[in-house]
């Protein structure tokens, strides 16, 4: 996994966190979730398994800080809280389960 800075092709701005794995990447500007890449699991959270080759800003939320990405999932967090979505077939996402994908963000549950 890879972890750095870079400028965010659409806006110039900096972006705050950036995470590639596998076939895709994704990265946090203004609070801003954009992902692009290889997204047959879902891994990339805007609710589809369509592949995106520009960075695609997923959902509307402006409060994204961490994020984290595997080889078919990726993780977020929003206030503190927790969020994954991708692959799923072993329970990588947290929830309890293991799906084979979930293309949206799913909360983990607190223990």
């Amino acid at each position: 996994m890879l972890i750095g800075t870079m400028k965010d092709p659409i806006h110039g701005s900096d972006c705050e966190n950036i995470s590639s794995e596998g076939h895709h990447s994704c990265g946090t500007t203004g609070g801003k979730l954009y992902c692009w890449g290889y997204n047959a699991n879902g891994e990339l959270g805007d609710g589809t398994v369509a592949d995106k080759s520009v960075p695609t800003q997923i959902g509307v939320r402006t409060d994204w800080s961490d994020i984290s990405s595997g080889i078919y999932h990726t993780c977020g967090k929003i206030n503190g809280e927790l969020y994954c979505w991708g692959y799923n077939g072993y329970g990588q996402l947290g929830d309890g389960t293991a799906w084979n994908e979930n293309p949206s963000p799913v909360q983990n549950p607190r223990d």
